[in-house]
């Protein structure tokens, strides 16, 4: 079976955007739970280091536990989601949409294991932030701008089109 056609699926695209929504609300519930500073928005090394530094044994297992399950979960949904929507409304950039999400999914899955080498006091390489960071967001910014676009196109044009 075409992975293509399964995540530009109707069922796939609702999936995928449950697991965002369910993925924001942890983001938003967990670090006020903990008083948690998350990581993912900080990519200057000593400014992360600090955050570290400054968490009790508590939060750090909390953001470990956040960074290895809804930090997994969310970039794969999220990309998925904007690879299905982006082959539904926009089947000719297939290659392009493909390129963003393994880039988007790839850096914020590596940024995740450099937190929690970091968080664990595994190994150091927190310098990689400099770079796998910005990245990401870029990544989420441009599939949330191509979805939101591309969404909107379907409803202004599209779909006013079928009921004309």
């Amino acid at each position: 079976m075409n992975i293509y056609r399964i995540v530009a699926t109707p069922l796939s695209l609702w999936l995928c955007l449950l697991l965002i929504v369910l993925g924001v609300m942890m983001f938003q519930w967990l670090p006020d739970r903990f008083e948690l500073i998350l990581l993912d928005s900080l990519w200057q090394p000593e400014r992360v280091r600090a955050a570290i530094a400054d968490m009790d044994a508590t939060q750090r297992a909390a953001h470990i536990w956040l960074t290895s399950t809804v930090d997994v979960v969310f970039p794969i949904a999220f990309g998925l989601f904007v690879l299905g929507s982006g082959l539904r409304l926009q089947p000719a950039w297939r290659k392009q949409i493909t390129a963003l999400v393994m880039l988007l999914i790839g850096f914020d899955l590596l940024e995740g294991t450099v937190q929690i080498l970091a968080l664990t006091s595994q190994v150091d390489w927190l310098a990689a932030k400099q770079i796998l960071t910005p990245v990401k967001l870029g990544c989420y910014l441009v599939g949330l701008v191509l979805v939101v676009l591309g969404w909107l196109r379907w409803l202004v044009l599209d779909r006013g089109r079928a009921m004309s």
